[in-house]
């Protein structure tokens, strides 16, 4: 199994404002912490507190040197919150708990937006905290022993 790690750059932008600011993943800040988004979006959250809904946003391209047989599997070890929706170029995944992992390789494209949104609560801005990844499997071998690790 190979590992793509979507760590950066990710957009993270609350559903009542159109401003967004660029984050990386895991996500260990609040959103009005942000050295470069606290001033610029404290309106907007305050406005925001009912609501209370972040969307994180990443561009990939398809891994290359794909096979008939290989599978592409999405991987989401945590986040803080509720899951809304969660979707590789508009195409919306079925969500179960953290960690989080299933078949993308239908949806790819050769370029893909992958979308997460997620809702907290008035006291808690919700957090995606978790790795986010691309597993790359070959369906035909035993994958338990079989590690690589490729970062983007």
């Amino acid at each position: 199994m190979h590992r793509i790690r979507l760590r950066g750059p990710w957009t993270k932008t609350l559903s009542c404002s159109s401003d967004a600011i660029r984050t990386s993943v895991p996500d260990r800040v609040a959103l009005v912490d942000h050295p470069t988004g606290a001033a610029h979006l404290a309106d907007a959250v305050q406005s925001c507190i009912t609501e209370n809904v972040v969307v994180y946003e990443r561009r990939f391209n398809r891994p290359t040197g794909l096979e008939p047989d290989t599978l592409v599997l999405l991987s989401i070890e945590m986040w803080l919150g509720k899951v809304i929706e969660i979707s590789v170029n508009g195409h919306p995944l079925l969500i179960a708990d953290a960690p989080f992992e299933t078949d993308i390789t239908q949806c790819l494209e050769p370029h893909n937006c992958l979308r997460v949104s997620l809702s907290g609560t008035p006291a808690a801005l919700p957090c995606l905290n978790g790795e986010v990844s691309l597993m790359i499997r070959d369906a035909t071998i035993d994958q338990s022993t079989v590690w690589t690790t490729t970062k983007l």
